[in-house]
């Protein structure tokens, strides 16, 4: 619900923020590729791991992080090196129906989730993989492998996941953006 009343809220803003961003360290990773659905319009790439490294960051509490990661996710969030968000097309410019988002999550060191995130969700399979899913808000998350989480809309999801052709000229003609060490 409350991803929904954001994209109401700053529509304008948040796609013009998405498609400005350079996608070129996504785009060079043949196995996401796969994962991005040929209808996706947006994409932010970005590297919190690196960001954190810098001086500006160095009173962040990264102890904090860390706990809140262990106890609510079983994750070592200190160890995500790369974010990147999905926008899927909008359909109902009414936004009546929001577009399908996702997060593919990359992690320097294998991962497990764990409780008590999984204990409030709902197990679910999504194309062959076990899934956990909160059905109120069409929100599902999922390991990949021991080094991605996905998560975003279930139905979203499903798609990223599919075996259907991907064809992503949008990553093809964003491979010679220029590069950044941050987003």
């Amino acid at each position: 619900m409350h991803i929904r009343k954001c994209l109401r809220l700053s529509t304008g803003l948040c796609w013009s923020l998405f498609c400005l961003l350079p996608l070129s360290t996504f785009a060079q990773q043949q196995d996401l590729k796969k994962l991005v659905p040929n209808s996706v319009f947006a994409m932010l790439v970005a590297k919190p791991k690196a960001v954190l490294a810098q001086p500006a960051f160095e009173l962040v509490p990264h102890e904090l992080i860390k706990v809140f990661g262990n106890k609510e996710m079983g994750l070592e969030l200190l160890e995500i090196s790369r974010i990147t968000v999905l926008v899927d097309e909008i359909e109902d410019p009414s936004m009546e129906k929001p577009p399908g988002l996702a997060l593919i999550v990359e992690f320097d060191t294998p991962q497990k989730l764990g409780n008590p995130i999984t204990s409030q969700m709902t197990p679910i399979t999504i194309a062959g993989k076990e899934a956990f899913s909160n059905p109120r808000d069409e929100i599902a998350i999922l390991m990949l492998n021991d080094k991605t989480l996905l998560g975003g809309t279930t139905e979203f999801l499903g798609r990223m996941l599919s075996d259907e052709a991907r064809d992503n000229a949008i990553i093809d003609k964003l491979k010679s953006a220029p590069q950044d060490d941050h987003v």
